[in-house]
């Protein structure tokens, strides 16, 4: 969806003609939809979200250095594009009680999401056992709105730790190499007359610090949409400090002895004209000094005696 739209109303001679289409337009505008656009209000600073069809959907805006779009086969230039993704209306319902002042009482759904600005008329997974999973009920007689909830600590954790576990395998698969995702499946039956296959081995299993990176990449996704509030205690259930469970890892940067052994020869490595290096100036040798003491001159044998 492209974040500049425009409506062409073709102008006919009549004003009230023109009026009238323009009127039928905004009544079925409003009548019938496509989004539904409210600002959610959050602490950390409010967002856009949307329904419609059933759902709710989060409003990002991407807009990029380059300034080019191509949504399908269209084309789209200096502009920008919102991106429109379903979310889950428990973190709307969890902000909410993160900010709400009697945590321990039971209150109405409707005094409880009154804060934060978002309407869940008309959103199929705004149910009672949807709202059941992070909170204590009672009296589920009537309408989601007049259910009389409180916030339960040890369901809420449960859903996050869900929410985080899943974000971790999709961040796992999203990081497996392609030789890894095409790695031939031992379950599979070949022709009798292939013959034997020996068996193909993938790669080993992540290690710690990767195991660390995916985990840190969940709590990052969630600390977006969930109050601190109830994302430490998250955050301690995985025995991670809350002072640098967001800071990232030093990696070593040291070679390693094979690889230390490979760039030294590495002819890449070098560059294309290198001179050899001077060699050092030899030590010149002194002389030694003859003694002429006691020695004639040549010239005392040619003169007269």
């Amino acid at each position: 969806m492209a974040a500049k739209t425009r409506v062409v109303l073709v102008a006919d001679a009549a004003k009230e003609i023109r009026d009238g289409k323009l009127g039928r337009f905004v009544r079925d505008a409003h009548a019938h939809p496509v989004l539904t656009f409210m600002r959610w209000r959050q602490r950390q600073s409010p967002r856009f979200v949307a329904k419609g069809h059933g759902k709710l959907y989060e409003i990002q805006r991407l807009q990029d250095d380059r300034s080019l779009f191509a949504p399908g086969n269209v084309v789209l230039q200096d502009g920008s594009v919102l991106l429109v993704t379903p979310m889950d209306p428990t973190f709307v319902l969890l902000e909410a009680l993160a900010s709400w002042k009697r945590k321990d009482q039971y209150c109405t759904v409707h005094d409880v999401m009154e804060t934060s600005g978002v309407d869940m008329t008309g959103v199929d997974r705004w149910t009672f056992d949807a709202i059941a999973r992070v909170c204590d009920t009672s009296d589920d007689g009537g309408d989601v709105s007049d259910l009389s909830i409180r916030a339960n600590a040890s369901k809420i954790q449960s859903f996050l730790r869900l929410k985080a576990d899943r974000l971790v395998a999709a961040h796992k698969a999203a990081a497996t190499t392609p030789a890894e995702q095409a790695a031939f499946s031992s379950g599979f039956q070949l022709p009798p007359t292939a013959g034997s296959t020996p068996a193909i081995t993938t790669a080993a299993a992540q290690t710690d610090d990767n195991d660390d990176r995916h985990l840190q990449f969940a709590l990052l996704t969630l600390s977006e949409y969930v109050d601190a509030f109830y994302l430490h205690p998250l955050i301690e259930s995985y025995g991670l400090p809350l002072d640098s469970w967001d800071k990232e890892k030093k990696t070593d940067t040291r070679p390693k002895a094979a690889a230390d052994l490979a760039a030294k020869y590495d002819c890449r490595q070098s560059s294309a004209t290198k001179r050899p290096a001077p060699a050092p100036a030899a030590k010149t040798s002194k002389k030694k000094t003859v003694d002429t003491s006691g020695m004639k001159s040549i010239a005392s044998f040619f003169g007269a005696k």
